[in-house]
């Protein structure tokens, strides 16, 4: 049986755009893991319109969330309100977002038991033409 993995820390925004978004994150070491590793579960879930006030938290059903990642598994809950995925990469790039629009991206680490704690960062992407990027030096 294992543990409970420890939390996934670091898990930042590095470049946005109107459309799309890449996060990345500090990989879990492996004595953190406790247990057989399955990988990073992320879920990518839109909040809000920013130029629509009458959305009333209704988010819309029709985007087409691209992971341009390598996944090991992918399913959608109401596609173009959420995406869920694993991936075993510390990036993720995700296209086909709303312009000017709230996000939340959660995560965890998963072994063959459990998703360990949840770090979540929220984003807003920019209007059409806009483009942000954040780097470290």
């Amino acid at each position: 049986m294992c543990l409970v993995p420890g939390a996934v820390s670091d898990v930042r925004v590095i470049a946005v755009t109107s459309t799309s978004v890449s996060v990345s994150w500090s990989p879990l070491s492996c004595d953190r893991h406790n247990g057989p590793a399955l990988g990073y579960a992320y879920r990518l879930t839109r909040t809000h319109t920013l130029d629509d006030e009458t959305t009333g938290g209704n988010v819309g059903t029709s985007d087409d969330i691209v992971v341009t990642s390598r996944d090991v598994g992918t399913s959608d809950d109401e596609l173009g309100t959420s995406h869920d995925a694993v991936t075993n990469e510390t990036e993720v790039q995700l296209s086909g977002l709303h312009p000017f629009s709230g996000y939340t991206f959660t995560m965890s680490f998963r072994n063959s038991d459990f998703d360990g704690p949840t770090t979540t960062i929220n984003f807003t992407t920019h209007e059409d033409g806009w483009f942000h990027s954040r780097v470290s030096y």
